[in-house]
C-alpha cells in the first residue's frame, strides 16, 4: 500500500476517496482535515442508509399493528409469522451493514491514525494514549442507571475518563496541519510531537530537493 502524504489545500473530495483506498493499512502517512473528514462524510451516509435500509421493515410492521388494533391490543395483534418475515426482510441489510463495517474498520483506523498524526502528534504517542485510556477507563467506570428485573441487576456505565478521550481525539481531528509540532529534538515534547521543521516542506518538496542535491 502507498503511502499518503496530503496537503493542506490540496485534497478534493476525490482525493480523499481514493486515498482513503490506498492507504487501506497505511498508519505512518498523513491526513488533512478535508481527507479525513470528507470520508466521515461518506461512511456516515453510507450507514446511515444501511441502518434505515435494515430496520425498515420491523418499523413497518409495528405501524401496521398499530394502525390495525387498540393501543391495548397492540401486542395480542402482533403475528409470529408476520414478525418473522419482517424480521427476515431485514437480514439481508443487516449483513450488508456487518460486511460494510467490517471493510471499513481497518482503513478507518489507519486513516484516524493518519489525521492525528497530520496534526503533530506521533504515532507512539498515540499507542501510549490509548494503552492509558483502556487500563484507567477500565477502573473508572460510573454507573448511572440500575434496575432489578426478575431478580438481575440492569444498568448503565460509562467511564469518565474514555468520555474526555472520545471527546479530545474528536477535537483533534478538527485542527489544521502541523498544530502540535516542537522544536525540541529531546525530552517528552519530542517523544509526543512531531518536528516542527518536518511540516514545512511537502514530502514532494523535499523529494526534490534531496534529488537535486544528489546532482550537485
Amino acid at each position: 500500500m502507498a503511502q499518503i502524504q496530503e496537503r493542506p489545500g490540496k485534497v478534493t473530495f476525490k482525493t480523499a476517496f481514493l486515498d482513503f483506498f490506498k492507504g487501506y493499512v497505511d498508519f505512518k502517512g498523513r491526513s488533512t482535515r478535508a481527507g479525513y473528514w470528507w470520508m466521515q462524510l461518506i461512511v456516515g451516509i453510507i450507514s446511515i442508509f444501511l441502518i434505515v435500509w435494515a430496520v425498515a421493515p420491523l418499523i413497518s410492521f409495528v405501524l401496521t399493528a398499530i394502525s390495525s388494533s387498540n393501543a391495548s391490543s397492540v401486542v395480542d395483534e402482533l403475528s409470529e409469522r408476520e414478525f418473522l418475515q419482517s424480521l427476515w426482510g431485514s437480514m439481508g441489510p443487516l449483513i450488508v451493514l456487518v460486511i460494510f463495517s467490517l471493510a471499513i474498520f481497518v482503513p478507518n483506523l489507519a486513516l484516524q491514525v493518519r489525521r492525528v498524526r497530520d496534526v503533530g502528534i506521533r504515532g507512539r504517542a498515540q499507542v501510549l494514549l490509548i494503552i492509558i485510556n483502556i487500563l484507567f477507563g477500565s477502573f473508572t467506570t460510573v454507573n448511572i442507571a440500575t434496575t432489578v428485573q426478575n431478580g438481575y441487576q440492569t444498568g448503565a456505565s460509562y467511564s469518565p475518563i474514555q468520555m474526555i478521550f472520545t471527546l479530545g481525539l474528536f477535537i483533534v481531528t478538527l485542527l489544521p496541519t502541523g498544530t502540535f509540532t516542537t522544536e525540541k529534538t529531546s525530552g517528552v515534547a519530542n517523544f509526543f510531537f512531531k518536528q516542527k521543521s518536518s511540516f514545512i516542506d511537502p514530502p514532494e518538496d523535499v523529494e526534490e530537493i534531496k534529488n537535486s542535491e544528489d546532482f550537485s
